[in-house]
């Protein structure tokens, strides 16, 4: 397992633990109906750290959402 892997598992859990205590203290009825729903589905917590992983990972430094604006340049250029 790569060290950026290992990473991203520990800060999708750590983000969850975090996210989780401050969202059971919501007064908002949906919060509390998909927290109740994570609470009879622990496959849900599951998904929900997944989720965080996903996007942590988006947004990474691997991720998908990186540009290198260098390259858009050159490609720029090359078309003018």
């Amino acid at each position: 397992m790569k060290k950026s892997s290992v990473f991203y598992l520990f800060l999708g859990f750590a983000t969850s633990a975090l996210i989780i205590p401050a969202l059971q203290k919501s007064d908002n009825p949906v919060v509390k109906s998909v927290l109740t729903f994570i609470a009879e589905e622990p496959i849900m917590a599951v998904i929900l750290v997944l989720l965080i992983l996903l996007s942590l990972k988006l947004i990474g430094k691997n991720g998908f959402l990186k540009t290198n604006r260098s390259d858009e340049v050159e490609k720029e250029s090359e078309h003018q």
